[in-house]
């Protein structure tokens, strides 16, 4: 007899399985670390992820060979992905959306702000303006990996309307709210499933490159860190949609995913890997009094094994 797998919702996730960008990007340079090294690790990610929801997953080949049909080399793609599906954009955005402190992710309060060396987002729009001109392009098409509320491309639009830069089209790969149109521009999905939910795999390794969601740091407002999903079941919450009280064996299958995942990054590099080695997550130090800089990361994970973090704030 077959059982049916058990999910706490009944609805359909899809998880965008981007390992082979963020992979590449790991500021650990680690030449024992492969791929397939790893691939359990993501193995478990998908087996966890999919106890909440049933999952279908796309790979970052399919996904860009899906962008790349339906790109016309007549129109000017920007991108607001940072290129990691949309990689044949003409320009990117390099903008991503923080908080101020792990709370605010819980209330929805994000604000989306530049990345890392890049220019304010006003800056960003003046050098889009210079590079369609320099094209001589009369078709804009602003892309996304996902649209949720339309609130963040509202903003890109009305931006690019104040420099008299008309949007002809915003192209998607997911749309689980069926959005026909954002300030009256009509929105193309690609992904043709019926789901009600995304998430990123990176967005569940702790430390991995614009994995999580962005944290500005209190005394440097252009340095970010990153607040992974699996921190507390309230975030989680947030990002899987199923209640946070339900969440506590799923959750904590993903940190113990984390814990080995720095284990064969710490085996790689022959010592011990402290927090002060992963910079994305160092403002972890400001967060409790039981981790400094010093803090082997498979513990720092440990500590968030054994606690879970309130939605209001730090535990200290």
């Amino acid at each position: 007899m077959i059982t049916e797998p058990h999910h706490l919702l009944s609805q359909e996730h899809l998880l965008l399985r981007d390992f082979e960008h963020w992979f590449t990007q790991l500021p650990l340079r680690l030449p024992g670390v492969s791929r397939d090294s790893l691939q359990p690790l993501r193995d478990r990610v998908r087996s966890s992820l999919d106890g909440v929801a049933a999952l279908s997953c796309l790979e970052l080949d399919a996904a860009r060979a899906m962008t790349i049909e339906h790109r016309d080399p007549e129109e000017f793609l920007v991108t607001l992905d940072g290129g990691i599906y949309f990689s044949q954009f003409d320009f990117s955005f390099a903008m991503t959306r923080a908080v101020t402190r792990p709370s605010d992710v819980v209330g929805g309060r994000t604000i989306r702000v530049a990345r890392e060396g890049f220019g304010a987002f006003w800056a960003q729009v003046a050098m889009l303006r210079r590079a369609v001109d320099a094209k001589g392009a009369n078709t804009i098409v602003v892309s996304d990996d996902g649209i949720s509320t339309g609130l963040s491309l509202a903003e890109v639009i009305r931006q690019l309307a104040g420099q008299y830069l008309e949007v002809s089209r915003i192209e998607v790969l997911v749309n689980p709210h069926h959005m026909e149109a954002v300030q009256d521009v009509p929105v193309q999905t690609l992904y043709s499933g019926n789901i009600s939910e995304w998430n990123h795999e990176r967005d569940f390794f702790w430390g991995s490159p614009t994995g999580g969601i962005s944290l500005l740091a209190p005394d440097n407002m252009n340095s970010l860190g990153g607040i992974p999903y699996s921190f507390s079941s309230a975030l989680l919450s947030q990002k899987v949609g199923a209640p946070a009280e339900a969440l506590s064996q799923i959750r904590r299958e993903l940190l113990e995913v984390n814990v080995d995942f720095w284990s064969i990054l710490q085996h790689a590099a022959g010592r011990t890997l402290r927090l002060r080695d992963c910079k994305r997550l160092s403002w972890l130090v400001s967060f409790s009094e039981e981790l400094t800089e010093r803090t082997p990361m498979e513990n720092v994970i440990g500590w968030f094994i054994d606690n879970d973090p309130p939605p209001e704030g730090a535990v200290t």
